[in-house]
């Protein structure tokens, strides 16, 4: 498999116990989709492979999970806007604080 990083994106800097990951078993060139199970003491993880093989002491840097995306700036910029929109000022329709509602609507029932 080809594992392509999007620009900002960052690996976490360690795992958790029941993350989805792919590992190079016995440290080889093959990845392998798997799970944590656990973390040791020494910071090294347990991977069960979803073909039922498990392994053990398996170094982070052999763990390749999703990578989170970095939030972009525009997305930045549309929450700011969404916060500081401001509702129309009183008396800004004529005659009413509320909109008028279009007669052909009908009434409500």
């Amino acid at each position: 498999r080809l594992r392509i990083r999007r620009p900002g994106d960052k690996k976490p800097k360690s795992g958790k116990v029941g993350m989805k990951c792919e590992a190079r078993h016995g440290g080889g060139k093959v990845c392998y989709d798997g799970t944590v199970t656990a973390v040791d003491d020494l910071g090294d993880y347990s991977i069960e492979y979803d073909d039922g093989d498990q392994e053990q002491h398996v170094a982070w840097d052999l763990i390749f999970v999703q990578c989170a995306p970095k939030k972009s700036k525009s997305i930045k910029k549309i929450l700011k806007a969404e916060i500081s929109f401001k509702s129309p000022a009183k008396g800004a329709f004529p005659d009413s604080t509320e909109p008028a509602t279009s007669p052909a609507a009908g009434p409500a029932e």
